[in-house]
């Protein structure tokens, strides 16, 4: 999940030529997880091995899964963003070949 109005460093070519503001503003802007996952029909369960936030890494992601058309939903029920419990949702539309 990546907010759309990120912005860009002023030191254009450099992934940590950031400022502490832009440093900051960067991590709070950028929700990403990496890892293996078990497809269970209407869920699927990420096992986290990379994450920007540390306390994901070792611990089970559990997103339900919804199909219409051409669109993948995944969904976080109950997800700590912020200090506060809110259901996020993630749209992946299919590629045109």
């Amino acid at each position: 999940m990546e907010k759309p109005e990120r912005a860009q460093f002023v030191v254009q070519d450099d992934p940590f030529g950031g400022t502490a503001a832009e440093d900051t503003a960067t991590f709070k802007s950028n929700l990403t997880y990496a890892g293996t996952y078990d497809d269970q029909g209407a869920k699927v369960v990420h096992s986290v091995t990379h994450s920007f936030c540390p306390n994901w890494v070792g611990t089970q992601q559990v997103r339900e899964v919804a199909f219409e058309g051409d669109i993948l939903r995944l969904s976080a029920r109950n997800l700590v963003i912020e200090g506060k419990h809110v259901d996020a949702h993630l749209e992946w539309r299919r590629a045109a070949i």
